[in-house]
């Protein structure tokens, strides 16, 4: 499955998608980012989500992240 199938997949059914789904989702991602600052800050976010106590917390998080989803579904990247 493509990366962009995977973001459309989530983004679909973001409430029922596991954050480590997710998390994995944006780890990919991040390299088709073009600039090192973004690729950096959405690595930070990541590991936050990896570090947050509870799954809501890091489905939270994750819902903070969406917009690095929608532009991979969009065919970012």
């Amino acid at each position: 499955m493509a990366l962009s199938d995977d973001a459309r997949r989530i983004l679909g059914d973001f409430d029922a998608t596991p954050s480590g789904d997710i998390v994995a989702t944006l780890e990919m991602i991040v390299p088709n980012m073009r600039s090192r600052l973004v690729r950096e800050y959405l690595s930070g976010k990541i590991d936050a989500v990896r570090s947050a106590g509870t799954e809501a917390e890091r489905k939270g998080l994750c819902k903070n992240l969406a917009p690095y989803l929608d532009w991979q579904a969009q065919g970012g990247g």
